[in-house]
């Protein structure tokens, strides 16, 4: 006999986390295409300019460092709603603030 719909008839179903097929076989294409091309990525980054540098840095950072969220998220500390995000809204503020001070530290030494 077929379940209801959103039943699976799985009580323990997927361990929570765990990627779906699709996700984990984009990610290692992602992740193949990325080593394959290190090289041209590095050469492209050292042509471009202060200002495009710190853009492309500031898109890859995040990758790289997780966020408050996830750190927290991580050791199980996470505070209520709304101080999460009055602090998500700070460090938001704080990054923007830190890249604008960087582009406009290129632009003084560009001009």
């Amino acid at each position: 006999m077929a379940q209801p719909k959103g039943k699976s008839g799985n009580l323990n179903g997927r361990p929570k986390g765990t990627p779906n097929k699709l996700t984990r076989e984009l990610r290692e294409a992602i992740k193949k295409f990325l080593e394959e091309n290190f090289e041209e990525v590095t050469d492209t980054w050292k042509n471009l300019e202060d200002k495009d540098k710190l853009s492309f840095y500031k898109d890859l950072l995040k990758y790289a460092v997780p966020t408050l969220q996830a750190v927290e998220e991580a050791k199980g500390t996470m505070p209520d709603s709304k101080s999460r995000i009055e602090r998500m809204i700070e460090e938001s503020e704080r990054r923007m603030a830190l890249t604008q001070a960087a582009i406009d530290k290129c632009d003084m030494t560009n001009d």
